[in-house]
């Protein structure tokens, strides 16, 4: 059965596409590495050499954590970042206080310190208020003037 025009066209547009998104960006040829890449990173360096190869996967691993679920929950969590060692929590839900406790907690059972982050929205929509609780609102006004960059 001969390919029909419309067939061909479904076929060969993906494969262009996908040609030319691999390309590199204009000015940088695939064998020159990115400046970050270049630079010495004693300090990272150090701490990667002492890691094992089981601590090095778990650095690659990043756990939601809630502050406002129950002691077993915040179990499981440590339990990960001491045995594990995981290289990341990130908070979805609780509050601020509760969030900075369990950070402390969690840091102090770590080997390697996790990185930490939560889930927030644009201020637009709401800002840390959309998952953590006891955040002041900010007027729609407000919000808005915090995403004007200015530039003296």
């Amino acid at each position: 059965m001969p390919f029909s025009r419309e067939r061909l066209l479904l076929f060969l547009l993906p494969a262009a596409l996908l040609a030319v998104s691999s390309t590199p960006p204009h000015g940088r040829s695939m064998g020159i590495a990115p400046p970050f890449l270049a630079a010495p990173t004693p300090w990272a360096d150090s701490v990667f050499s002492t890691l094992s190869l089981d601590d090095r996967i778990g650095q690659l691993m990043m756990v939601a954590a809630y502050s406002n679920k129950d002691a077993k929950h915040e179990a499981e969590i440590e339990a990960l970042v001491r045995e594990r060692n995981i290289g990341g929590l990130i908070f979805f839900q609780g509050g601020p206080l509760r969030q900075a406790h369990l950070t402390n907690r969690y840091h102090g059972a770590a080997r390697t310190r996790p990185d930490d982050g939560y889930e927030a929205r644009r201020a637009t929509d709401g800002g840390t208020r959309w998952r953590l609780d006891h955040q002041h609102r900010l007027y729609r006004g407000v919000r808005s003037g915090l995403l004007i960059e200015t530039h003296d």
